[in-house]
């Protein structure tokens, strides 16, 4: 749990600092549908996550490259209270079954936004990598073989290519909404893939200082 805290904290502080790179800039909040896909559908159940933004820039609508720094949450749910489970040992069968107590994520993403042309309306397309912290824990049961408790911590990185809209709203404030896809590129484990699908509504603003 120490562990987890202190990557929360400097996940947390890294996002501080680069927020204070540029002052023009925009700073949001987003909120996302993840759908799983793969085998992950059978698993955990789609979530809402929270994300906290930040956009360099002068404004959406006049920059046609930006890039965005990010920090935020998502807990999933499994589809079932208990999955079957067994495991054959000299020939024997012995059943069991494992419960998934609760899986929540951290990502940590960078990405860049092409925005081809200008106007209050305007559509984009985009790539975002994120760095995932996975924690987890899962009660695992098999007769006369074990009887476990665990607590798992897990890492992992995707690509998100997206496609999204933007709208502005006066001088300071941006809507934004999209959908994108998570390519898992690397994982310390191959059981919890970060496979899904991304929708997303955002609302941003627009600070000069």
């Amino acid at each position: 749990m120490t562990k987890n805290i202190v990557k929360v904290l400097s996940a947390t502080l890294l996002f501080l600092f680069l927020v204070q790179i540029n002052a023009n800039a925009q700073y949001g909040v987003q909120l996302s549908y993840i759908a799983p896909d793969g085998n992950n559908i059978y698993i955990f159940k789609p979530a809402v996550g929270m994300e906290l933004k930040y956009t360099t820039g002068t404004n959406d609508t006049s920059s046609r490259v930006r890039f965005a720094f990010s920090i935020g949450y998502y807990k999933m749910n499994p589809t079932q209270d208990t999955f079957s489970n067994y495991q054959v040992t000299n020939g024997k069968l012995y059943p069991g079954y494992d419960i998934v107590k609760n899986y929540s994520v951290i990502p940590i993403g960078a990405g860049v936004e092409y925005h081809p042309f200008e106007g209050k309306l305007t559509p984009y397309i985009g790539m975002d990598l994120d760095f995932f912290v996975i924690n987890y824990s899962y009660h695992s049961y098999v007769e006369a073989q074990y009887d476990d408790n665990k607590n798992e911590t897990d890492l992992a990185i995707s690509a998100i290519p997206k496609i999204g809209l933007t709208y502005q709203i006066g001088h300071n404030w941006l809507i934004s909404a999209g959908i994108g896809y998570s390519i898992e590129i690397a994982s310390s484990s191959n059981v919890n893939s970060q496979s899904y699908y991304k929708s997303y509504l955002g609302l941003s603003y627009y600070l000069n200082k």
